[in-house]
C-alpha cells in the first residue's frame, strides 16, 4: 500500500479513490487574479489542487508563476487539511465498528459514568407534594437547592432541584431540611456549603 505524508504525518493511501473535495471560490479567484501566468501555468496550478486533493500527489511548483507559488503556499494547507481529515476519517472509521477509539487513544480511557438515577420529567397534575421550599432565583443568594419533593403519577418520589426532577430511589433517607440537596451518585442528602 502506498503512503503519503501530510503535515509531517504519514498515512496509507486507501485503495478506493477519493470521490470529491471542497473547492473554495478563493482558489478560483487566486488563479484568475494571476495576470502574469499563462493559461498553461493556470491549468497546471488548478490540476495541482485537484491531484493533491483527490490523488494525494504533491505537485512540482517550479512550473507555477511567482505569484502562483505564493498562492500555492496559501492554498496548500487548506487542501492538506481536507486530505488529512479524509484519511483519518477512513482509518479512524474502522475503529468505530470495533466499538470506539483504539486502545491508547486518550478518548478510549475516559471514564463514562452513568448516574444511578436518571433525571426525569413527570407530569404533576395529580402529584402529592411532600415538600415545598422557597428557592431564590438570585444565584448569589440560594436559600435552598430543593424546590420540592413530590410523588409523581407513577407512584415514585421525585426531588426537584435547580429545575430538574430527579427520581429518588426506593427507601430514600428522610429529607433533613433546608440547606440540603440530593447527591445522585452517592444516593444521599448532602449539606450545602
Amino acid at each position: 500500500m502506498s503512503k503519503v505524508t501530510i503535515k509531517g504525518h504519514e498515512y496509507d493511501i486507501p485503495e478506493e479513490p477519493r470521490g470529491g473535495f471542497t473547492f473554495w471560490r478563493t482558489f478560483l479567484q487566486a488563479i484568475e487574479s494571476d495576470k502574469d501566468a499563462s493559461i498553461e501555468q493556470k491549468y497546471a496550478f488548478l490540476l495541482s489542487i485537484v491531484k493533491l486533493a483527490l490523488n494525494f500527489e504533491q505537485p512540482d511548483v517550479s512550473s507555477f508563476s511567482e505569484l502562483g507559488k505564493t498562492f500555492w503556499d496559501l492554498i496548500k494547507p487548506n487542501i492538506e487539511s481536507g486530505v488529512k481529515g479524509y484519511l483519518t476519517g477512513i482509518h479512524g472509521g474502522a475503529h468505530g465498528s470495533k466499538g470506539g477509539a483504539p486502545k491508547g487513544n486518550k478518548n478510549a480511557s475516559k471514564n463514562k459514568t452513568t448516574p444511578k438515577t436518571t433525571p426525569k420529567t413527570t407530569p404533576k397534575t395529580t402529584a402529592t407534594l411532600l415538600y415545598n421550599g422557597n428557592v431564590s432565583s438570585n444565584e448569589d443568594n440560594i436559600t435552598d437547592k430543593i424546590s420540592e419533593i413530590f410523588v409523581g403519577n407513577d407512584g415514585k418520589t421525585y426531588v426537584k432541584q435547580f429545575g430538574f426532577e430527579i427520581m429518588l430511589p426506593d427507601n430514600y433517607p428522610e429529607y433533613p431540611g433546608p440547606g440540603h440537596y440530593w447527591d445522585q451518585d452517592n444516593e444521599q442528602w448532602r449539606k450545602r456549603g
